[in-house]
Formats: C-alpha cells, sequence, structure tokens
C-alpha cells in the first residue's frame, strides 16, 4: 500500500477543511482514503479533495499548525472498489477483444452499417447476405457486392471534376444523365461504356463471354439497340442488311480482304424482270465506249507523277448518256449520288482537374481534355459507281453484240 506524502498542510482544529502546499491531491487520493498529520496520529476519513484541499468527514481534533508533514493511505475499501470496476472491464472488454478487436464485426443496417464513422454513424460498410456486402451511404445501399455480381443502384461517381470525360478519369455507377463520356456500369450481365460527347449517346455494352456489342442507349442503361457485335472470329451487323460502312462523306480509303466480297443472289430475294431492253443495251454499248484511264486528284496532289492510274467510267457520262437513251439513272443501283449537310468544327473542350498527392496531402491542377477538336466538314455531293454491276450491264451488252457477230458470220459460211 503506497502512502502520499507531497508537499505540507495546514489545519485548525474544530475545522473540516485541510490546505495543502506543494499538493496534487485529485490526482492521488480518493474520498474515503485516510489522512493523518504527523504529530496528531488520528486518522481522518476524506469526503472530498481539489487540488490543494481536502474536506474530512469529522473536524480535526489537533491543534492549529501550518507547514505539516502528512500522509493518506488508501483505505480497503477503495481497493475492492478499483478491483471490481478493472473486473467489469476487463468483461466489457472481452467483446470487443473477441470481434472487432480480431477483425471481426458486426452485419450492422442500412441505417448503422457493422463498419461506420463516429460523426457520420449511417455511412459506411454493411453485410447484407452471405457473401455479401454493401457500401452505405447516408442511409442507402451505393454499392452492393456479391459472389456474381457487383451493382450501383444509386449514382456513384468516381473522379475530381464536374465532367464526365474520359480525359477527367471520371467513372459513373447506376443511373444519371452524364452523356458526355464516362463510364456506366449497368446490370450483372450487361456493363456501359459511354464514349459519346454531350447531346449524343453512343454506348460499348460487353456481356459475359468474348463477345463485345456497340450499339445506342439511354444514359441510365434502361434501353439498348444492337449495331455492331464482335466476336472471337467475326464482326457483323445487329440487325441483318440495316447498315452501312462508312458514309459518302466519311469514306474508308482502302479495304483489304483474304477472299473477295459476296453478295446475297439468291432467287428467294428476287423480283426478276428478265433481261435488258433495247435502249439499255444501247446505253450499255455506250458506257462501254467511255471506260478510260484516270488518276485521283488526291494521289497526284500527294504522290505527283507517281500517283497510280485506274481504270472505270466517270459517273455523269454514265448518267447522261443513261438519259439520252430516255433511262432514268437513278433508277439503276449501279448509280449513286449523294448529298450531305455541313458539320461546323469545335474546339477541344477541357475542364480543370485537382489531384491530391495521397502521401503529402500536396494539389496540383491540370487541364483533362474532354472531347478533342474536329476540324467539320462543308456541305457537299458526290457521285458514284457501284463497278460490279455496272459491268454486268455492260456484259449484257457485249454478250448481244458476240450474238450478232456470231449469227452474221454463220450466215456468210452457209
Amino acid at each position: 500500500m503506497t502512502l502520499y506524502s507531497t508537499g505540507t498542510v495546514a489545519v485548525e482544529e474544530g475545522s473540516v477543511t485541510v490546505t495543502g502546499t506543494g499538493t496534487e491531491f485529485v490526482a492521488n487520493v480518493a474520498p474515503g482514503d485516510l489522512f493523518v498529520a504527523l504529530g496528531d496520529g488520528i486518522p481522518y476519513p476524506i469526503a472530498a479533495r481539489t487540488e490543494t484541499t481536502l474536506t474530512l468527514s469529522v473536524p480535526y481534533q489537533g491543534v492549529d499548525a501550518s507547514g505539516l508533514t502528512y500522509w493518506i493511505a488508501p483505505t480497503q475499501g477503495r481497493i475492492v472498489a478499483l478491483t471490481e470496476a478493472t473486473t467489469q472491464l476487463l468483461n466489457e472488454f472481452a467483446a470487443v477483444r473477441d470481434n472487432a478487436g480480431a477483425g471481426l464485426f458486426g452485419d450492422g443496417t442500412i441505417s448503422a452499417p457493422g463498419m461506420r464513422f463516429i460523426s457520420d454513424p449511417d455511412t459506411g460498410l454493411r453485410r447484407t447476405g452471405a457473401n455479401g456486402m454493401a457500401l452505405t451511404t447516408g442511409g442507402v445501399d451505393a454499392v452492393t457486392v456479391t459472389a456474381s455480381a457487383v451493382t450501383a443502384p444509386a449514382t456513384l461517381l468516381v473522379g475530381t471534376t464536374t465532367s464526365a470525360g474520359v480525359g477527367a478519369a471520371r467513372s459513373q455507377v447506376g443511373s444519371a444523365a452524364y452523356a458526355s463520356a464516362g463510364i456506366l456500369v449497368g446490370s450483372a450481365t450487361t456493363h456501359w461504356s459511354a464514349y459519346a460527347s454531350s447531346g449524343a449517346e453512343v454506348y460499348e455494352a460487353i456481356s459475359p463471354g468474348s463477345v463485345l456489342r456497340m450499339g445506342t442507349g439511354t444514359a441510365d442503361g434502361a434501353s439498348f439497340t444492337e449495331r455492331a457485335v464482335l466476336t472471337g472470329t467475326d464482326f457483323y451487323p445487329g440487325a441483318d442488311n440495316t447498315m452501312s460502312m462508312g458514309t459518302s462523306s466519311r469514306r474508308w480509303s482502302t479495304i483489304y480482304a483474304g477472299t473477295g466480297m459476296i453478295n446475297t443472289s439468291d432467287e428467294i430475294d428476287k423480283d426478276w424482270r428478265g433481261a435488258l431492253t433495247t435502249a439499255e443495251l444501247a446505253a450499255a454499248k455506250r458506257i462501254a465506249s467511255e471506260i478510260g484511264v484516270y488518276r485521283w486528284h488526291a494521289a497526284i496532289a500527294e504522290k505527283g507523277d507517281a500517283a497510280r492510274l485506274h481504270v472505270g467510267v466517270i459517273a455523269q457520262q454514265v448518267a447522261a448518256i443513261m438519259v439520252d437513251e430516255g433511262l432514268d439513272p437513278a433508277a439503276y443501283g449501279f448509280f449513286c449520288y449523294d448529298e450531305w449537310d455541313a458539320i461546323p468544327p469545335n474546339e477541344a473542350e477541357y475542364v480543370t482537374v485537382i489531384d491530391t498527392d495521397p502521401e503529402t496531402g500536396v494539389e496540383t491542377t491540370r487541364e483533362a481534355l474532354v472531347r478533342p477538336a474536329q476540324p467539320g466538314q462543308e456541305a457537299g455531293n458526290r457521285y458514284g459507281i457501284r463497278p460490279d454491276e455496272l459491268l454486268f450491264f455492260i456484259c449484257a451488252a457485249q454478250e448481244q453484240r458476240l450474238a450478232a457477230l456470231e449469227s452474221a458470220l454463220a450466215a456468210l459460211e452457209a
């Protein structure tokens, strides 16, 4: 048992107050302890204390004195109370030791997650069921994770800017109208990615397995129209015979293929009219005489005299011959004419991004690209020819001429 006797005290006969000098009674004395002034020898129970005063349970019986040496002894009751309090604390902490102390937490609820914050008790992590958990914010499950899926019934934005641009490294999970790019993660079976600029909604849906499905839909993934599909062996449109590759104003330069192109030619798909008319044969003969050699202006501008020679016809001459023979060139699939509207140019769009160093907390600012610059395009038109169909047209005329020559030759021989 340790006695406390730091400093000195002053006492008065008949008073319950003991005044200390250089004492620290609060940290070293407890009500119930015994006060004894040396020279007096009588133990007095202490009722209360401050840092420099003691209040005795009974008046002091000795004579007035100051600068006295004293001692204070803890009583057996104080030790018993301390033991009981320690035992209670250990019993109560056992649950913490065996659960949170061992890394094990209660399931919690949507309003009080098993792992939550003192200043925000309805935000944290909770268990939703077997092999499932949820990131809960404000009493709402923002993201739910199970063994088979990650879902986001609410909107979860990951990033540092107000734009969902790819350059800003911002991701969007769930529903919201951020159609100006970003990433949309939808249901467990279809994952959406938006790459469009504002006002347009173009998505990439990746189904389980090795199939890439591209199409258009709404920002929340509620609807999706499949436009093209890429598998391990094929790339094909989302619907049969409905989409073009390129446009009249946005053409492919060269198409490389291992074999020739296959065009459907099944009789069940054709309303067969029959052989060419006299006017058509006459037009075909004249068109054959227009076949010539040419070079592209763009190739000359790029390569000069090294620009290569090509063989073909001029679409406007073909149209003129058809009209001259009383035929409508637009009625024939081998003749094409397209127009397009102007597309205004736009400058590159950037957003300000603030990056925070995770170690130092230092913030740096940078400009992130949201949409690249586009040069735009003037309105225009272009004539075209489907060579395969035109060659069939000309071949029919050549066959008719050969048949006439063979017939005339046979008559002479006879």
